[in-house]
C-alpha cells in the first residue's frame, strides 16, 4: 500500500532536517523534494523550501541554481534574474546559469541586447559546443536580425566546418525570407554533409510549395530508398 502524499512529505522533510548543516546533502534532499513537489503539482511548496536552502548556503553555487529553478516555476522572473546574476557574479566561467538567463530573457521584450551579450559569452566559454550558436541563431532568426544571423552562420562554417550547421543555419535564414531557391540550395548542401529527416522534409515542402511536386517526390523516394 502507497503512503498518503502527507506522509511522504513528512519523511522527506525529516531527512532533509536531519542532514542540516552538510550542505552537499541538503541540497541532495532539496532536489528530491522539489522532484516530489512538481509530480504533486504543489510548486507552491518549492519555493520556501529554495529560500531556506539558499538563506543557508548563500554562496553556494548549487544552492542558488536550485532557487532559481523553483523562482522560474512560481513565474517570479524578476527575482529568477538576480539569483541568476549572482550565480554568474559567483562563476565567471559559468555557461549553464547564462543560458538559463538568456533563456529567461528572451520571454522579456526590449532584453535583446541582454540577451545576445549572455549568448556571445556562453559561445566564448564553450568554443567547442555547437549549441550556444543554435541557439543565438534561432534568437537572431526569430527576431529578423538576419543580417547578424548569416554572419553567425559564416562563423559556424568557420568553426564547425563538418558539420550541416551553416549551412542548415542559412536554410533557416533564406526561409524566413521567403528566398526559397537559396533555402533549398543551402539544405540541400547541408543535407549532403549530414543527412537530416527534418530538413529533407523542408526541403520536399518548399518543393511543393513552388509548385514542383514531382521533384519533391523523387527527392524523398531518392533519399528513404
Amino acid at each position: 500500500m502507497q503512503n498518503k502524499p502527507d506522509e511522504v512529505e513528512k519523511q522527506l522533510m525529516k531527512g532533509y532536517e536531519k542532514v542540516s548543516g552538510n550542505a552537499k546533502a541538503q541540497i541532495a534532499m532539496a532536489s528530491v523534494m522539489g522532484k516530489w513537489y512538481l509530480k504533486q503539482d504543489q510548486k507552491e511548496k518549492l519555493l520556501p523550501l529554495a529560500q531556506q536552502l539558499a538563506a543557508a548556503y548563500p554562496d553556494n553555487s548549487q544552492a542558488l541554481s536550485f532557487l532559481a529553478a523553483a523562482e522560474i516555476a512560481n513565474n517570479k522572473a524578476n527575482d529568477a534574474e538576480q539569483t541568476l546574476e549572482k550565480i554568474i557574479n559567483l562563476d565567471a566561467t559559468d555557461s549553464k546559469h547564462r543560458l538559463m538567463l538568456a533563456n529567461l530573457l528572451a520571454k522579456q521584450p526590449g532584453r535583446d541586447k541582454d540577451i545576445i551579450k549572455l549568448l556571445d559569452e556562453v559561445i566564448q566559454l564553450t568554443p567547442e559546443n555547437p549549441d550556444p550558436v543554435v541557439l543565438k541563431a534561432a534568437y537572431l532568426i526569430n527576431t529578423q536580425q538576419y543580417e547578424q544571423a548569416l554572419v553567425l552562420a559564416d562563423y559556424a562554417q568557420e568553426h564547425f566546418p563538418s558539420l550541416a550547421l551553416s549551412k542548415q543555419l542559412k536554410g533557416d535564414i533564406y526561409l524566413k525570407q521567403k528566398d526559397y531557391d537559396k533555402a533549398l540550395e543551402n539544405y540541400q548542401q547541408g543535407y549532403n554533409i549530414q543527412a537530416n529527416n527534418k530538413v529533407l522534409v523542408v526541403m520536399a515542402e518548399i518543393l511543393v510549395f513552388q509548385g514542383k511536386e514531382a521533384e519533391a517526390v523523387q527527392l524523398l523516394s531518392d533519399a528513404l530508398a
